[in-house]
């Protein structure tokens, strides 16, 4: 299910923020799989999986994630990640677990944020 689509979002102060991706809520702990074949970048060490008021800027706010860079060039991003399950420069495929969902960084909520 989407909890947050792309594009511009308000929060409770009543402020506005471009939302650069689109995120997934699910719970903490699912399966995230690679949309795609590629070589990742990985970004670690947030360990404050759990919800909270936006205050973790762990990787630029993004927490434990998983940049694939596809082979036409792409990169997509998974954020927010409990546990990363690949290394740095490895080569993924299509299907193929790239981690766990969760709520590290800056995250209100267990989620999968694709960008």
């Amino acid at each position: 299910m989407i909890t947050s689509p792309f594009g511009y979002r308000q929060w409770d102060d009543g402020s506005t923020e471009f939302h650069k991706g689109v995120d997934f809520g699910a719970a903490n702990g699912t399966e995230i799989l690679a949309i795609s074949d590629g070589v990742v970048n990985v970004g670690t060490g947030c360990e404050h999986n759990y919800p909270k008021n936006g205050s973790c800027g762990c990787n630029g706010g993004f927490g434990n994630y998983v940049e694939i860079i596809c082979d036409d060039g792409t990169i997509i991003l998974y954020g927010h990640m409990s546990q990363v399950a690949v290394t740095n420069g490895q080569r993924v495929k299509n299907g193929q677990v790239i981690g766990y969902s969760g709520c590290t960084g800056w995250s209100t909520g267990f989620h999968l944020h694709l960008q």
